[in-house]
């Protein structure tokens, strides 16, 4: 298309019009538009379905004209998947939906909208199957209303799945009918159903009846209008209140054949936004009085199956605690009952509905309450504040979880079992509930992976919609309520609360409560930093001087964060007093006065109240020897981070190889649960046979830049040494690996795509044996070689057909090699089940003449790889080096040409290339079959190409660490070397046991190497 040519002077006039529009059209004011409901619904639980009718009247409150309506039909999301949740689920790493059966999955149909007796005119979403668009026979005028009616069939999914469904003739029946998506300043917000981002929907009232078999015991939204039901009910609670005592865990009992009779439950209630309905033969109930602060008393239910009978015994006392806790907090309960129901739950814990909430299952009486008292607080946090849960999911699930934490602070801060439970988290460390808040959310900050908690639900990593959406927003909650004081936080919440009840608040009104002019401390910094951006916190304690004049000590601090935030002082005096004070945020830097020469320490947030990316800059002692150092502690292993003391980490090495024999050792390093900006792991160990001392160590040092192409660099030295052999005397192999590791920003934190660049030195020394000939001994002498590589890797790990790409490129002397490998994994249509690819080539450049110190390295590319005698750069760790005559021979890495038969063939200077296929075989076993297809020539030889293959089965002992392989078949050519070379332990191919390789990846299975690296580990998001 060719380039537009603008007249200059038209451009101008044309943009002063659009800016003069713009600043004359006021934004729309807060509206808010009705829906009012009649439902009926029966049913059928021989085919697992419900057939309903659905009259619905709409109210336009806005002030525009709507030619055409918006409906969700969330039940089409378990049609396929393809859908926002098929797609959804896999980006959770959930494969159960995509391999579903299709008698398993669920839709809606039989669809026919109308009004008054009017067909209309409907189409799903070109993109959404859940999502409908209805156009209206005439428009509909600000102010107006219209009925829209539709009959609606529902074939109910199985019930863990997500959230809809069914477990036998149990039912759990969310999101099920037709609903007008919201209308608001913002316009449409119909959006498709997900796990992971919740709703949005209109209030209004619900008139809903339901159709059953007359034994069905259910729990709904709304008040029940049949009183003979609510009898049965009652004396159901009284029954199971006065066996209280004798309930237990039944995990096998019999469910009732439905009744022929039916019947018809009608339910109904205003100010609320959605409904839903609980059916099980086999429910018990328990129901209890609750008496509200104000003196107002509701019902709180429990409805659970035999086989979480024992636990759930005390449930509506959990219901009640929680109806208490947040009408002292939030204001008070307005409806009538608040139920719990236990039920399969494919989508987190626990789900909330308005007066209602289903549990998944708990495993302790402690869970099971958190759980109860989290999603019943949901009836505030989305049941009377409509938040717009997709779009802003930190005001629903972050506030909640803030008032969760506060619940637990006041009832488990000294129960036995959760300080247990702390300490096993985090040890130590003081304030510990507030450490395991955060260490879910600063795990992604330290690796530059974090995100806003102002961030969509649908563009919010996974692991992010946990650490930042849920636990930041906590966190800095309750940091926010310490500083403005516990009086006028609740206050300001209470206010917003009462104020935007029934409504639907956006973040703009909960800040302009906080931030209104008569409020003597601003939190602008809360609202504008640590909501809507990214921007971290991190003060640090400069220097601390006394100045003889003023007879005070000038503690100097430093902000080195981006947010401006207040901040906790605590100074410590030689006497062992304390004090501590807020101080107001600041840009650079301040000086804090302090008027006593009995000055100790100070320290910044002692209590672990704010957010600080790096807490080892927050304390200075008054020490002429380090000052900014903390005392030092050890600890076993690993924690959490303890911003008053320097902890070394430490454990046991009880280690061996066959050079080294015993090789025992100990561990030391001082990487907590998070990653720190520098970091060390040493491991030294000593040979008892040798006589020698060995080990690794790993030292880095991180960079995250705040933007650009580059997420995290980390700038790191590898050391290692172990035994080689010791034939006539010990030899032993140094290897020194500086090295760069840049990881490149994905701008999709929701895709798992990963590329890194390294830029590595390897340092390799190794002794090896020489015969003098005038001493008539062996001397041991060493060879160096210094050996740098370039290696680029992308790793998409998706769930389904993941695929991983490295690309190398070493230099050694005059020598270039070049390699390259793909390994792609084609998911069959059963879980975990599949057929791996890989991909090998590589080419060698200028290689090296004979008597080259690089040419007696056996640097060449090798069909089968790497062994413990073919391991030139010491890239792996090996039971035993240089061994040829025993099982730990065997041994290999799968590299290069991939092959599971060891060969003395395709060990070239020239090129190699290799295809490995393993596939799973039908049944829960862990077994494959492989197939290797080797190609390579030597250099300068005469021969054509030369083929090579192998085929066979693998036992897989633990994936991607100990696997078997038995090699069937084998070339002609590989078999003649054996028979040339009848004494070679691995060239014996005749006994079959000499034929089975393994291996076995210490890398893995060894902590020293995942330690520093735990991000790969957690995932990819």
């Amino acid at each position: 298309m060719p380039k537009p040519k603008y007249n200059f002077l038209l451009v101008i006039f044309l943009w002063g019009i659009c800016l003069n529009v713009s600043a004359t059209d006021p934004p729309k004011s807060y509206f808010q538009q009705r829906t009012d409901y009649l439902i009926t619904v029966q049913l059928d639980d021989n085919n697992h379905s419900l057939y309903g009718q659905l009259a619905v009247v709409y109210t336009n409150n806005s002030p525009d004209t709507l030619s055409l309506l918006w409906f969700h039909l969330w039940p089409n999301a378990y049609k396929n998947s393809t859908t926002g949740l098929g797609k959804q689920k896999l980006l959770l790493r959930n494969t159960d939906f995509y391999f579903l059966n299709d008698s398993a999955r669920g839709y809606m149909d039989s669809l026919d909208f109308s009004a008054n007796g009017e067909k209309l005119v409907w189409k799903q979403d070109s993109v959404y199957i859940d999502i409908c668009s209805v156009l209206l026979p005439k428009p509909l005028l600000p102010g107006d209303s219209i009925l829209i009616e539709t009959p609606f069939r529902v074939f109910l999914p199985d019930a863990g799945i997500s959230r809809l469904g069914h477990a036998g003739q149990a039912y759990y029946i969310t999101q099920w009918f037709p609903k007008p998506a919201v209308y608001d300043r913002e316009g449409w917000h119909a959006f498709p159903y997900l796990d992971m981002g919740e709703f949005y929907s209109e209030f209004g009232s619900f008139d809903v009846s339901i159709t059953l078999p007359k034994n069905y015991v259910v729990a709904a939204t709304g008040r029940l209008q049949n009183e003979d039901e609510r009898i049965w009910l009652l004396s159901m609670a009284a029954s199971s209140k006065l066996h209280r005592n004798s309930l237990i865990n039944l995990k096998d009992y019999e469910v009732p054949v439905s009744s022929t009779e039916f019947k018809t439950l009608r339910y109904v209630q205003d100010s609320i936004h959605d409904f839903a309905w609980f059916a099980d033969k086999s429910f018990k109930v328990m129901m209890d009085e609750v008496t509200l602060p104000s003196g107002k008393k509701t019902e709180a239910w429990a409805f659970f199956t035999p086989a979480q009978a024992g636990l759930w015994k005390e449930a509506t006392l959990y219901v009640n605690k929680a109806l208490v806790f947040y009408s002292e907090h939030a204001g008070e309960y307005p409806y009538e009952h608040a139920t719990a129901v236990e039920g399969v739950l494919g989508a987190g814990g626990g789900m909330e509905y308005p007066m209602i909430t289903m549990i998944g299952e708990s495993g302790s009486l402690m869970g099971l309450e958190t759980v109860i008292m989290h999603e019943v607080g949901h009836n505030w946090f989305m049941g009377m504040l409509g938040f717009n849960e997709r779009e802003h999911p930190w005001l629903d699930e972050g506030i909640n979880s803030f008032y969760e934490f506060l619940y637990m602070q006041k009832y488990f801060l000294n129960s036995a079992s959760y300080i247990a439970g702390m300490e096993i988290i985090t040890g130590e460390v003081p304030f510990a509930q507030r450490a395991e808040r955060e260490m879910a959310y600063m795990y992604q900050k330290r690796y530059n992976k974090s995100q806003p908690m102002e961030v969509t639900s649908d563009s919010c990593s996974p692991i992010n919609y946990i650490g930042v959406i849920y636990e930041k927003s906590a966190f800095v909650f309750d940091y926010l309520r310490h500083y403005l004081g516990n009086q006028l936080f609740d206050s300001l919440m209470m206010d917003f609360n009462n104020t935007w009840r029934f409504k639907h608040p956006e973040p703009g009104d909960l800040a302009e409560v906080f931030m209104r002019d008569s409020l003597a401390k601003k939190t602008s910094w809360f609202f504008n930093d640590l909501v809507k951006t990214d921007k971290a916190i991190d003060y640090k304690i400069r220097s601390a001087t006394f100045d003889p004049e003023s007879k005070v000590v000038k503690i100097k601090l430093i902000n080195k964060g981006k947010i401006p935030a207040p901040m906790q002082f605590a100074i410590t005096r030689v006497d062992g007093s304390l004090s501590k004070e807020w101080i107001e945020g600041f840009r650079r830097k301040t000086v804090v006065e302090v008027g006593s020469p009995s000055f100790a320490s100070a320290t910044i947030d002692p209590d672990y109240l704010m957010p600080d990316v790096n807490r080892s800059n927050n304390y200075y002692r008054n020490s002429f020897l380090l000052p900014k150092t903390e005392p030092l502690k050890f600890r076993f292993f690993t924690g959490a981070e303890y911003a008053g003391k320097t902890i070394l980490y430490w454990a046991p090495v009880p280690a061996w190889n066959g050079v080294d024999g015993f090789n025992p050792g100990v561990f030391l390093s001082n990487y907590s649960y998070l990653p720190k900006k520098f970091g060390f792991v040493l491991m030294p160990t000593y040979s008892f046979r040798q006589g020698m001392i060995g080990g690794m160590a790993n030292m880095t040092y991180r960079i995250h830049p705040a933007s650009g192409a580059i997420r995290h660099i980390n700038v790191k030295v590898a050391a290692q040494s172990f035994g080689l052999g010791n034939i006539s005397i010990p030899t032993r192999y140094y290897t020194v690996v500086p090295q760069v590791n840049m990881q490149f920003r994905n701008n999709n934190p929701q895709v798992p795509d990963k590329h890194t660049l390294s830029l590595r030195l390897h340092q390799i020394t190794r002794d090896y044996e020489d015969y003098n000939m005038a001493a008539e001994m062996y001397q041991k002498k060493s060879r160096t070689l210094s050996i740098p590589e370039m290696v680029w890797e992308y790793n998409n790990n998706r769930v389904i057909n993941p695929v991983k790409t490295i690309v190398s490129v070493q230099n050694a002397g005059e020598m270039l090699r070049a390699s390259g490998e793909v390994n792609y994994f084609i998911n069959y249509n059963a879980k975990k089940k599949g057929l791996k690819v890989r991909f090998f080539a590589g080419k060698i450049f200028n290689p090296p003449a004979a008597g080259d110190k690089y040419a007696s390295e056996n640097l060449t590319f090798k069909l089968s790889g790497n062994s413990p005698t073919d391991d030139p750069m010491f890239n792996n760790l090996y039971l035993a080096r240089s061994s040829s005559n025993s099982w730990m021979c065997l041994q290999t890495d799968g590299s290069e040409g991939g092959f599971k038969v060891y060969t003395i063939l395709g060990k070239t200077w020239n090129w190699l290339s290799a295809v490995n296929l393993e596939t799973t075989l039908p049944g829960k076993n862990p077994v494959k079959a492989f197939v290797d297809i080797g190609a390579y020539q030597h250099n300068n030889s005469p021969n054509p190409i030369e083929f090579q293959a192998d085929a066979g089965v693998m036992l897989t002992v633990i994936p991607q660490v100990f696997e078997i392989y038995f090699p069937i078949l084998i070339s002609k050519q590989i078999s003649e070397t054996g028979e040339l070379n009848p004494g070679n332990y691995r060239l014996n191919y005749d006994n079959l046991l000499h034929r089975i390789r393994f291996s076995f990846n210490f890398r893995l299975a060894n902590p020293y190497h995942w330690y520093p690296r735990m991000e790969e580990f957690i995932g990819n998001f």
